[in-house]
């Protein structure tokens, strides 16, 4: 798996467009799976609003998400599924 290991001053904005184009979604895509404007987006994305808790949450579980990374930018991007079950764990 690849790890993203970003500077601590990198934004949550920052990553949810890593994760847009990780995923090989456009903007429009990828606000329809979060239920947004593809505008709020984009302000997003470029650090102009900030992410709150809402859609913090939307892009955990909708995309399936690893917390650790999305906080911190360390670790995973994604969860993985577990083999041995059908839980998601955090990879860290």
């Amino acid at each position: 798996m690849t790890q993203f290991s970003m500077h601590p001053t990198e934004s949550k904005g920052v990553r949810l467009f890593q994760i847009r184009e990780k995923l090989g979604l456009n903007q429009r895509e990828f606000t329809e799976k979060l239920g947004i404007a593809q505008n709020n987006l984009s302000n997003l994305e470029r650090g102009r609003r900030p992410i709150g808790k809402n859609i913090s949450k939307n892009v955990l579980t909708t995309f399936n998400v690893n917390p650790l990374w999305w906080e911190t930018g360390e670790g995973e991007m994604f969860r993985q599924k577990s083999m041995a079950s059908d839980n998601w764990t955090d990879n860290e």
